[in-house]
Formats: structure tokens, sequence, C-alpha cells
């Protein structure tokens, strides 16, 4: 079976006597901890650390210095937890912002229900990070239905083809039109 070692020392752990190894994590202290696969080749490692408990964890959304333009407070709920699921994130490189207001592209919005899909269907995708890795993963081919997707990012295009695959999304013969904007007809497609 797996090993683990922390800091150097190999771990066990018994009903009866609990651990054989204590971690001293206080002020800012760390613990190296090494999983060693049944074949002794493969490896994780993991850091051990302790945040004290009166800072709470700030949530991405709280990042955000424009979601005081979602005047409906339900709506600003909803907004702040798809932030913190990881499925929308900023539009912008250089800060947070959300853009409550902007119109979204047919590529976005495959993205976002892409993400939420992964995220929701699978225990090892927790986040858009791993998400958009998993798309990019499945489709290394390249290829795909559409034939105007040349500018997509990567990301896009991957998760193009996952929506079309699951019939959620769909294009107009050989083409998705990736940059035009939903309509309140085609959303409603999509989320029923």
């Amino acid at each position: 079976g797996a090993t683990v070692t922390v800091d150097g020392k190999a771990y066990s752990y018994d009903v009866a006597t609990g651990s054989n190894i204590t971690v001293d994590l206080s002020e800012g202290k760390t613990a190296e901890v090494v999983v060693t696969a049944a074949d002794e080749v493969t490896t994780a490692t993991y850091t051990l650390s302790m945040r004290d408990g009166s800072t709470p964890v700030e949530k991405p959304s709280e990042k955000y210095t424009d979601l005081d333009k979602v005047t409906n407070n339900t709506m600003r709920d909803k907004v702040k937890a798809a932030i913190d699921m990881g499925i929308m994130g900023s539009t912008s490189s250089t800060a947070y912002v959300f853009a409550p207001k902007a119109n979204i592209g047919r590529k976005d919005i495959a993205v976002i229900i892409a993400r939420a899909d992964l995220i929701a269907g699978s225990k090892d995708i927790a986040n858009a990070e791993q998400a958009d890795e998993a798309l990019k993963a499945m489709y290394t081919d390249g290829n795909s239905a559409f034939n105007d997707l040349a500018r997509c990012k990567d990301v896009q295009k991957a998760a193009i083809r996952y929506c079309a695959e699951k019939e959620i999304v769909k294009g107009d013969g050989a083409s998705f039109n990736p940059d035009g904007k939903l309509t309140r007809e085609e959303i409603a497609v999509i989320l029923t």
C-alpha cells in the first residue's frame, strides 16, 4: 500500500492509540507530508500549515470592486457564489472587476457552462483552473465541428466542443459564432 512520511518520519495510525507523530504548526511553522504510492515511484508532496483562527479567510468575491452595481441582493448573492465557486471570474487581467452589466459572448458562456458542469459532476474538480485543465486535456486533438474558432483561446475551444458534444449549445452548421451574443431565447434553451 501507500506510505506516508511527515517531516521525514514514517507515519502510522492506530485506532486504539492514534497517530505516532505530533506536528507543531504554531507561529508559522510547517510540516512536509510525502505520500508514496504502492508502486514506490509516484509521490505527492504537501506542506501543512495553520492559519491563526482570528483572521477569517477572504472569499474571492470580496476582492471585486464593482459588485455594488448589482442592485438586487439575491442577484448579488448569486454573482458572489459564481465567483466563489470559480465558475466566473474577472473581466480584467489587472483588477477584480466583474462588469455585471456587460454583454457576454457565446464562447464565454460555453466556458462558464462547461466549468459548472465539470465542478458539479466531479469530486476531483473543485475550481475554474482544474476545470480548464480538464477541458484542455479532454480535447488535445484540436478537432472541432466548427470552422470559426481560430481566434478562440484553447480553453474556449475545448469548452465549446464539450458543450456541443453534450448538446448544450449548437452552432449554425459549421459555424459557432463565438463572438456573438446570446439571446434570452438561446439562454432559455441552454438552461432547460
